[in-house]
């Protein structure tokens, strides 16, 4: 009944004892006001503990004691959740204090569920892979009285402002009156990374930081291991321990979103093993079915965050060649930042098993930021001069790419015109109005290996010739083609 409420009718202090300490219920209404409390537009139902009282006005609560809760009329607070990546994050704390008011600062601790497992021995330990999930995030969770104040956010380490890679925000449902605060009322405080953080993307990408813990490292139905001795001539590599679950088994890192900046430009290798079960070497090098790299960007539907899209871009889709059937393979290539991947709150680079049934070892694992300053040349591995087709590929399977005399590259089982080698070039070099020569030597040959000579004066049929094409990409995913080994560069 409406201002009749006893105090029995909450109890917080089965969830406190279980470390569920900051709880609060919005009472929209005051309809369940304790009785003489005055009735007002909204109350709040609180914990009493620091993180929830910080910047309260706490002469409008009544506070029960023993069930653990305060009671505060014509108070109405608005919660935002902040959600990092799991790995090398424990040590950051969030701080909040209102604008202009340093000294008032509340520091909130992070959350995240640690899972345990029992030892051989019988020790409780914790549990490596389950804590190292890629949905497993740490969190932050504020709850602040809606009312004028703009506040703070600054994610700490060490005392100093940091970045934990990136950072995912969620808002409540709106219910407070006039609720429409989320830019007015919330400033995120993004530091300037130092250069040399994002000439580097991966942390750990030789996996020797540790000899027992994968830091950094993340999974998704598949777990993840040391293997030690077993990467790059004898190093450490990262060992998938489940490769039965499922074809979507992956291995990762969250990229640091202040690096990801429009028009950049990062080059990835990684080099990966893939056996069968049972460690006998498999052949695995084709576009459909083998280990991939690609790019997850989780952008919010809305401005509340409550929901978010995902976004994956292939980066490489097969390993280059020449192919190693008993040893690791290389996969490497580029991308470019677009305004897709720029405002995306969190980015994860990972490599994709795609198919159960078999093992895939991880090791020396880069993406490094392309300097844009040389412009001399726009092609990568234009004359496979170390023997390899690094930065090449071929968008149509079931074409075959093979290291042909030792530096030239072949395309075999091709049944279509389209079925072409490509590389993407150099971003930021190309000026609109300027000129660019593109050439290269090609030979054509039969099935058998006999010269095949084609006809210059036909533009389509069996007999026509090669020919160069530029394609460039608008932001909404449209393209034009340019012809001819002369080609204008347009603004696009």
């Amino acid at each position: 009944v409406e201002g009749d409420v006893t105090p029995a009718q909450f109890d917080f202090t089965g969830a406190i004892s279980n470390g569920i300490d900051d709880i609060f219920l919005t009472d929209v209404g005051s309809g369940l006001r304790p009785q003489g409390t005055p009735a007002a537009v909204v109350s709040t139902i609180i914990s009493n503990t620091p993180a929830m009282t910080h910047f309260l006005d706490t002469s409008k609560c009544e506070e029960f004691v023993d069930r653990g809760y305060m009671y505060c009329s014509d108070t109405c607070l608005r919660s935002v959740l902040l959600s990092v990546p799991s790995s090398m994050t424990d040590d950051f704390v969030l701080r909040i204090n209102p604008e202009g008011e340093n000294q008032n600062a509340l520091l909130i601790n992070g959350k995240f569920h640690n899972e345990t497992m029992t030892n051989p021995d019988g020790s409780i330990a914790p549990d490596e892979v389950a804590n190292s999930w890629i949905r497993k995030y740490r969190t932050f969770s504020a709850a602040l009285p809606a009312n004028s104040n703009k506040y703070i956010f600054r994610l700490v380490r060490g005392g100093q402002t940091d970045w934990p890679t990136s950072v995912e925000v969620t808002y409540e449902n709106p219910q407070c009156p006039s609720d429409d605060f989320r830019d007015s009322w919330l400033n995120l405080v993004i530091p300037t990374p130092d250069p040399s953080t994002c000439t580097e993307l991966i942390k750990n990408g030789n996996m020797e930081m540790s000899s027992n813990k994968h830091h950094h490292w993340l999974h998704h139905q598949s777990g993840m291991t040391l293997a030690q001795g077993q990467g790059i001539s004898g190093s450490t590599a990262l060992f998938e321990t489940d490769h039965r679950a499922s074809s979507q088994g992956l291995l990762g890192q969250y990229l640091d979103t202040r690096c990801l900046q429009k028009g950049k430009q990062y080059a990835v290798q990684a080099w990966v093993k893939v056996t069968l079960a049972d460690g006998t070497p498999f052949a695995c090098d084709n576009i459909n079915t083998c280990p991939n790299a690609r790019l997850k960007v989780r952008t919010p539907v809305d401005e509340d965050g409550r929901e978010f899209s995902e976004f994956n871009m292939d980066v490489v889709s097969y390993f280059e060649r020449p192919y190693r059937p008993n040893g690791f393979n290389l996969l490497r290539g580029t991308f470019t930042v677009d305004s897709t991947i720029e405002s995306g709150a969190s980015v994860l680079f990972f490599i994709e098993r795609r198919r159960t049934g078999i093992k895939m070892l991880v090791d020396n694992v880069s993406v490094s930021l392309v300097d844009s300053d040389q412009c001399d040349e726009l092609v990568f591995n234009g004359d496979f001069a170390d023997g390899d087709s690094r930065f090449w590929y071929s968008s149509y399977p079931p074409t075959t790419m093979t290291i042909a005399n030792g530096n030239s590259l072949m395309m075999t089982d091709r049944n279509s015109l389209l079925h072409t080698p490509e590389t993407d070039v150099r971003t930021g070099c190309m000026q609109s109005g300027e000129r660019y020569i593109a050439k290269a030597r090609v030979r054509l040959e039969n099935g058998n290996g006999s010269l095949f000579i084609c006809d210059p004066t036909v533009t389509f049929g069996i007999t026509v010739c090669p020919r160069m094409r530029l394609r460039s990409f608008l932001e909404t995913g449209d393209s034009s083609i340019h012809d001819g080994g002369s080609i204008a560069v347009t603004d696009h």
